[in-house]
């Protein structure tokens, strides 16, 4: 495993969602989001009960929105950014169509 090449700003307004971005594709094995607030969070790994459960609740979404047809799902592998500072990553989300 590679060392983590963090090197965010420690001030908050230094940390733009370009600069953001960068660290994020420096650290491809880590899951970092920031707030609302804009504290930035390196999210832990998940254990393989998590990812079970995850897999189990979005397979779940999946064959709901298969029959209705009424959106869009997406894993933990996608990123959010709702208004504000914020950028996530759910576990399982869903955008109506």
């Amino acid at each position: 495993m590679n060392a983590f090449l963090y090197n965010i700003p420690t001030n908050k307004k230094d940390i733009t969602d370009d600069t953001l971005l960068e660290v994020c594709k420096k650290n491809p094995e880590s899951r970092i989001e920031r707030t609302f607030e804009g504290e930035i969070i390196v999210m832990p790994r998940t254990c393989s009960e998590t990812e079970s459960r995850n897999f189990s609740l979005g397979l779940q979404f999946g064959n709901w929105n298969l029959k209705k047809k009424l959106g869009i799902l997406f894993d933990s592998s996608t990123a959010f950014k709702p208004k504000g500072q914020a950028i996530f990553s759910p576990d399982v989300a869903y955008i109506k169509i």
